[in-house]
């Protein structure tokens, strides 16, 4: 809800979970930064309605930045839900995370039709980078990112 959206660490607990799970703790700065850079697409974008090419202008990050903090500030209602599930058995294991937003939704891999020198869709990038596979659904309020554990 708006008000554990404005925690300054909301992912803490996801972060407890991962490093004290034997399997998932080796892979931790991978699926944690899946986690953030879902959670920070869902906030700033499904629910705050930012638009991320406001960073290629001229003191672009600060006024996105400055526009995220009005907006989270003003924030009157919204949810995310974090789902973190491991599947599958022996070396066919991976760790599914899906990060649902209750904004008006988006298209679906929108930030990835961006031009490779633009700030905007980094995050995604990153996330599609790590994972196996990245699905969108909801009209992009529901994002399902499935991370292999190979060797653990």
């Amino acid at each position: 809800d708006p008000s554990a959206l404005r925690d300054p660490d909301p992912l803490r607990p996801f972060v407890r979970f991962i490093e004290s799970h034997p399997r998932l703790c080796v892979h931790s700065t991978e699926i944690f930064s899946i986690i953030a850079e879902l959670y920070s697409n869902a906030l700033e974008h499904g629910l705050l309605g930012l638009d991320s090419r406001i960073k290629d202008e001229p003191n672009g990050f600060e006024r996105y930045y400055r526009e995220r903090a009005a907006r989270l500030s003003a924030l009157a209602e919204g949810v995310i839900e974090v789902a973190v599930d491991v599947i599958g058995a022996g070396h066919d294991r991976s760790v599914v995370v899906r990060v649902r937003d209750s904004g008006s939704g988006r298209l679906d891999g929108a930030r990835d039709l961006v031009s490779r020198t633009s700030r905007a869709g980094r995050g995604l990038a990153i996330v599609r980078g790590l994972c196996r596979e990245v699905r969108f659904f909801e009209a992009g309020r529901l994002v399902e990112a499935t991370f292999p554990l190979q060797g653990t």
